[in-house]
């Protein structure tokens, strides 16, 4: 139903990449390769920057992203992380699942 709605608005191009990041991201699990680009900056407290990017981005508050890692609902390049305060190691070029299907590539400034 979605691809004839989507086809009918869309087109059919557009109906059938939707439908192929469909299949392939909330079917197979895969990464989206089409995933905007959130900018951190490099400093004491990694975890800090990284909830600040993803509430600017996602438009949830602080608390919300927080909230979403500790309920093990976050992923850095497939492994969860369910303490962001505590985080070390993240590098330009991670991609960060946050929830069912939204993404975000990782650029370090």
């Amino acid at each position: 139903m979605a691809y004839e709605i989507t086809l009918l608005y869309w087109g059919e191009e557009a109906a059938s990449e939707a439908e192929k990041r469909f299949v392939s991201v909330y079917q197979k699990g895969e990464t989206a390769k089409d995933a905007p680009t959130i900018e951190i900056s490099q400093g004491e407290n990694i975890g800090y920057g990284l909830v600040t990017a993803l509430a600017e981005a996602t438009g949830k508050s602080k608390s919300d992203i927080r909230r979403l890692f500790k309920q093990n609902a976050a992923s850095i390049d497939g492994e969860k992380v369910t303490d962001v305060n505590h985080m070390k190691d993240i590098r330009s070029g991670d991609v960060i699942k946050i929830g069912k299907g939204t993404f975000y590539k990782v650029s370090m400034m």
